[in-house]
């Protein structure tokens, strides 16, 4: 059993020295104060059991002080020590609250008997009082384990605490690890302001408990801990607790207890509050990782859709070059005649036929090489092959490949290499595949009369362990087309996915030609990623790629 605790308050030296000794004696904690102010300031730093005062003492009388102890700290016994000619007040005192009266002058047993009668009254009322905190916290873990929605767990932890603890106001604030900064998640009798509050990491009260991890039991505000003695304190709060939320030494948040009566937190009701603390924590940790779960569910779901259209889609874009040669094929030989009979009439058909087949063996030959790259990805079989080249005439290669496609649409083509731009240590047939993919969609994206900007840079590039700088090249790609919403730009890369369904079937593909380009940037130890819009721009996008320049 915890050493209980005995506050005896007496103007009188001799009495308090007496009393002190005798109940020392019997192994109880003894402290002391020359009257009731004193008391008062040393019950908000300590909790007794059991307050033996006097009647009549100055600054502030023993009937005051019990008041003034029923309203805090309830649970304390209050035994009045008084001479016979006070016994009527001592009467008065027992029905405000006391557990009974010693007159002076009294013996030491009458003492002792009257003392452990008191406390043995405080040890029941204490035990009734921890096993409706055991129900309390019974109920609170059925509530955790159950699959309810998230607000309404942490709701009903908060509300549980309050209750039991006396709170007449509280929250759970979360922490966000990226902003190193605390929100109100629920809460309960807040102000709406309360919500929309953003506390960061030391500061506030919320705060420097999440910066040194440490509960805190406030009493009277602020203005009597010199921790926070700069801040403003809410003059309505007569108490409160703060507690972090920790998870496996990780932090979580932060749960708060206010009481706005004329009531004080005692230390055992901090200790509580902080295994209501660790309940909420594992809950919001369970109801993470559920939470997780049901994404990669999801996920996985859209994952198995998307392989369905995939397999769609590369039917339709296999079919259609298929059936155009079928067509085309069709044509000649029934007009075979036709060609013979007027030279010029044949001479401009047979061009127009060779163009169509032309065009879409070489979409079909793209198809097929993105299907069967992403198959050797997939396998782990994806290889480079390094070999120095100039990469400005590959990028002049690339867009002069482009041109006519480019002229189609009245799209200008303005290309920019910096003279500090040379050869480099690459494959240089998947450089050339990331080029013609990033140029095609760009194109393909950008209206008639539109711009496309081709951009190689020398910069400083990432530093090695060995703190060796290693200088990369950069190589943008940026158009005036109808750019990426902000939701899709990280999944732009992923696999088959494609922004905008009816604008790609519109223009082809499998939604692999990004994938690929990102697989064959990282095997280079690069980087690639797109700005929409790109910096100083209202519209379009700008993809870029970095490749490690060990070439002059």
């Amino acid at each position: 059993m915890a050493e209980e605790k005995i506050l005896i308050v007496d103007d009188e030296d001799t009495i308090r020295t007496f009393c002190r000794r005798a109940l020392e004696r019997k192994k109880y904690f003894v402290d002391t104060a020359g009257n009731g102010r004193i008391a008062l300031e040393k019950l908000k730093e300590k909790w007794f059991n059991l307050i033996l005062t006097d009647l009549r003492m100055p600054e502030l009388d023993g009937l005051t002080l019990l008041r003034q102890v029923k309203k805090f700290y309830p649970l304390a016994e209050v035994v009045i020590v008084t001479a016979y000619g006070d016994i009527e007040s001592a009467v008065e005192a027992m029905k405000e609250g006391a557990f009974d009266y010693v007159l002076k002058p009294f013996e030491i047993d009458k003492l002792y008997s009257v003392v452990e009668h008191a406390l043995e009254k405080q040890r029941l009322a204490q035990e009734v009082k921890e096993l409706r905190e055991l129900k309390a916290l019974y109920e609170t873990a059925q509530v955790a384990i159950a699959l309810r929605p998230a607000k309404d767990i942490l709701y009903t932890i908060l509300k549980n605490a309050c209750e039991v603890l006396g709170g007449d106001a509280g929250s759970i604030m979360l922490y966000d690890e990226k902003n190193k900064t605390l929100s109100v998640e629920v809460g309960i009798g807040l102000d709406k302001q309360a919500y929309e509050e953003i506390v960061k990491v030391g500061e506030r009260v919320s705060g420097w408990v999440i910066a040194h991890r440490e509960p805190i039991l406030l009493i009277n505000g602020l203005k009597n801990d010199s921790r926070f003695k700069d801040l403003k304190s809410r003059l309505d709060i007569k108490s409160a607790l703060s507690v972090p939320l920790l998870y496996r030494e990780e932090v979580i948040g932060v749960v708060n207890l206010n009481t706005l009566k004329e009531r004080f937190f005692t230390e055992n009701e901090l200790k509580l509050l902080i295994i209501f603390a660790d309940v909420a924590a594992v809950t919001i940790e369970n109801m993470r990782a559920y939470q997780a779960l049901e994404k990669a569910n999801l996920e996985l779901q859209q994952l198995d859709k998307l392989k369905s259209e995939f397999v769609a889609t590369a039917s339709h874009e296999l079919r259609t070059p298929l059936m155009n040669f079928r067509t085309a094929l069709d044509i000649l030989s029934k007009e075979k005649d036709i060609f013979l009979a007027s030279q010029q009439s044949s001479d401009k058909r047979e061009n127009r036929i060779f163009e169509i087949l032309h065009k879409n063996t070489q979409r079909m030959e793209e198809l097929v090489t993105q299907i069967l790259d992403f198959t050797r990805i997939e396998a782990g079989l994806f290889k480079i092959v390094l070999k120095e080249f100039s990469l400005p005439e590959l990028i002049n290669e690339t867009v002069e490949s482009f041109s006519l496609l480019a002229e189609k649409k009245s799209i200008n083509l303005k290309v920019e290499i910096t003279q500090d731009v040379g050869k480099i240590d690459a494959d240089r047939e998947r450089i050339h595949q990331v080029m013609s993919n990033l140029l095609s969609n760009a194109i393909k994206f950008t209206p008639y009369g539109g711009k496309v900007e081709i951009r190689a840079v020398r910069k400083d590039g990432t530093t090695t362990p060995k703190r060796i700088i290693i200088p990369e090249i950069e190589v943008s790609v940026k158009d005036t087309g109808v750019g990426i919403p902000a939701q899709e730009k990280e999944k732009i890369f992923d696999r088959f996915y494609r922004v905008d369904t009816s604008l790609t079937r519109e223009t082809g593909g499998f939604g692999l030609g990004l994938t690929i380009s990102r697989h064959i940037v990282e095997a280079h130890h690069g980087k690639i990623w797109v700005d929409s819009p790109p910096p100083g721009e209202s519209k379009g996008s700008r993809f870029c790629f970095t490749l490690p320049c060990t070439f002059g």
